[in-house]
């Protein structure tokens, strides 16, 4: 899976994230399996290609799938550590991270988007997948690991700022934004804020002098556990392209403004490489 320009002397370390980026990418259960994203916002709500209908009583309550025994679907709860399949005869409800099978091989996620239910189609025979042979990297460079401090904005600050989708349905969402890392890189200081899309998960989004030419358009990602006390290490070497580069169903979230970087981060991957 390497590249040969992400070979250069990389430390262990990073080289078993970059074959774990491989896994989750391109693997069996890989990102690049997507193969469509609905939300799911009316009464008996048909998906395509998808027999049933759906219902959403609104979060936490989940989803309603109705379907007969004929149309082949079985479901599992939380089903990535679990191959004890149900038939679905009628209705059974669902919620995040419990998967629905196909006859076809197909399976269906559920989860949650701007506090709506939403269903993902994943086909493992997805040519998004099946074309894509690497992750185009820089070298690993000590130089964009760099010591920042996370500030926690007071709780009367908080505020929520919109994030646009760059797929169909198109609108923005609301997330908010517990906080910025502040640090200094290349003799400047920088800020970048912060979006929280899981409890004690760090999400920031942000854009680089290379955004549109050698990386996406839509930014990168850095991916961090919340912090509780002390200094952070933030290594631009782990900078992640969005999901949506992989899968364009994928509804990935687009820098906010305050994170446009006014350097070039020549760190992390690059670009898909496809046949």
């Amino acid at each position: 899976m390497e590249s040969k320009d992400t070979r250069t002397q990389a430390p262990d370390e990073h080289g078993e994230w970059r074959k774990s980026r491989w896994e989750e990418v391109a693997g069996p259960e890989g990102k690049a399996n997507l193969v469509a994203f609905h939300l799911i916002t009316e009464p008996n709500q048909a998906v395509p290609g998808i027999p049933g209908v759906w219902n959403s009583s609104g979060v936490p309550d989940g989803l309603t799938l109705s379907a007969s025994l004929e149309d082949g679907l079985s479901f599992d709860k939380n089903a990535i550590d679990s191959f004890d399949r149900n038939a679905v005869d009628g209705s059974v409800r669902l919620r995040s991270d419990d998967r629905v099978s196909l006859a076809d091989g197909r399976w269906l996620t559920i989860g949650v988007l701007a506090s709506t239910y939403s269903v993902y189609v994943w086909d493992p025979a997805a040519s998004t997948r099946a074309r894509l042979r690497d992750i185009a990297a820089y070298p690993w460079d000590p130089q964009w690991v760099v010591a920042a401090e996370y500030r926690q904005q007071d709780s009367e600050l908080v505020r929520a700022v919109a994030r646009a989708r760059s797929v169909s349905p198109l609108g923005e969402d609301v997330s908010p934004i517990p906080g910025a890392f502040a640090f200094t890189l290349h003799g400047e200081r920088h800020r970048l804020l912060a979006f929280e899309p899981v409890p004690g998960i760090l999400l920031v989004v942000f854009r680089d002098g290379t955004s549109g030419t050698e990386t996406p358009s839509i930014g990168r990602w850095l991916i961090l556990p919340t912090p509780e006390t002390g200094p952070v290490r933030l290594d631009f070497n782990r900078a992640m392209l969005p999901h949506h580069v992989f899968a364009e169903s994928f509804p990935c979230p687009l820098p906010p403004q305050e994170n446009h970087l006014p350097l070039r981060v020549e760190a992390g991957e690059r670009v898909p490489l496809r046949d």
